[in-house]
């Protein structure tokens, strides 16, 4: 699995960063489906829901339902194409999350895109967490909802969130952002290549 973006962090240190504003506001938007309202944040273009999706279909974290209002329900990819979405919004492409990132501060270099500072952890939650909670100064609000494939899997140390992108050899893209003791991976090239493999979904609009 090639590595796309990395941020390493340790506790006990601050990093100082770059003062570059990012456009970020609670948006106005509303995002409405089957009844259910969800929140939603402007960061630079574009306008997220910062919230999981926990419509029907999806498996609860643990076949459990209490679960469902912290981290929404796993979906397959296939479950997760076959929303009926407001118009305008789109389950993001590969290309999405990269205009995420970039707006969040992540810089190219011979391929790579890298967050540096402690910006991933601005697109973290400030709860769910279990070694290091995020500061969410993004309102992108990304929960460790965990994933699966064969078994629930990694509640609390990660987070994995589908897009619409295939690589070349068909197999699908996600972004995955994974919690150890000392660092946080963020992940373009995260894979969860069987279709009844699942993950976590969120929903994107051009402003």
């Amino acid at each position: 699995m090639k590595r796309v973006l990395l941020l390493l962090f340790i506790p006990a240190i601050i990093l100082t960063g770059c003062s570059k504003k990012t456009d970020i506001s609670q948006s106005a938007i509303s995002f409405t489906i089957g009844g259910k309202s969800y929140g939603t944040v402007k960061i630079g273009s574009q306008t997220w829901t910062s919230e999981n999706y926990n419509g029907s279909g999806g498996l609860s974290y643990n076949n459990d339902a209490a679960n469902d209002a912290a981290y929404g329900k796993l979906y397959t990819y296939s479950e997760a194409a076959a929303i009926k979405l407001p118009s305008g919004w789109r389950l993001p492409t590969r290309s999405d999350f990269e205009t995420l990132l970039i707006t969040m501060g992540a810089a190219q270099s011979n391929g790579y895109y890298t967050l540096s500072d402690i910006s991933a952890l601005k697109l973290m939650s400030k709860t769910t967490w279990i070694f290091a909670n995020g500061t969410n100064t993004s309102g992108f609000n990304a929960v460790a909802s965990g994933f699966w494939s064969n078994s629930f899997r990694n509640l609390g140390n990660m987070t994995n969130l589908l897009t619409s992108s295939l690589f070349p050899n068909g197999e699908r893209i996600s972004l995955e952002i994974l919690q150890t003791q000392y660092q946080v991976l963020i992940d373009l090239n995260a894979v969860i290549p069987n279709e009844t493999d699942r993950g976590s979904v969120r929903f994107v609009r051009d402003n």
